[in-house]
Order: C-alpha cells, then structure tokens, then sequence
C-alpha cells in the first residue's frame, strides 16, 4: 500500500475516507478491489480501515467506537490542495 495512504490511516486514528484515497490515487476500482480482497473493511459509508486494524479491535468496545461520528466525522485533511 502506498506508505501516504498508510500515513493517513494513522493520523487518522486508524481510518481513510474514500474522498482522501482517491486523493491519494487510489482509483475507485483500487477501492473496490481492497474491499472485495479483504484488505479494508468497510466502518461506515465512505470510510475505511485496514483488515489487520479492525480484527484488532475488541468487537463489544472498540469496533462500536470505531463506528462512532466522533472518529470518522473529524478526519483530517491529508495536506494536498490548498
């Protein structure tokens, strides 16, 4: 994966949204494909987060938050166009 689309996942506490990794040039087959090959797992319409970061999470606690607006709502912009 390319290391800015994986920086953008930790800077935003684990999760991308689909506006910022066709940003990134991840073109929406790309997309469609890291879904169907189980590499990112849907959190909510438009947002993402890696399959290794979402079976880590507790799926009574965490993965609830995960899904939470409070984490997908504020993602941080990655810098690009000003």
């Amino acid at each position: 994966m390319d290391p800015r689309v994986e920086a953008a996942i930790a800077a935003n506490h684990g999760v991308i949204s689909r506006a910022q990794a066709l940003d990134f040039g991840v073109g929406p087959s790309a997309v469609r494909a890291l879904l169907r090959d189980r590499v990112w797992v849907v959190v909510r319409r438009g947002v993402y987060t890696t399959r290794s970061i979402w079976e880590a999470l507790d799926e009574y606690v965490a993965r609830p938050l995960r899904k939470s607006p409070r984490v997908w709502w504020g993602l941080r912009d990655h810098g690009g166009a000003a």
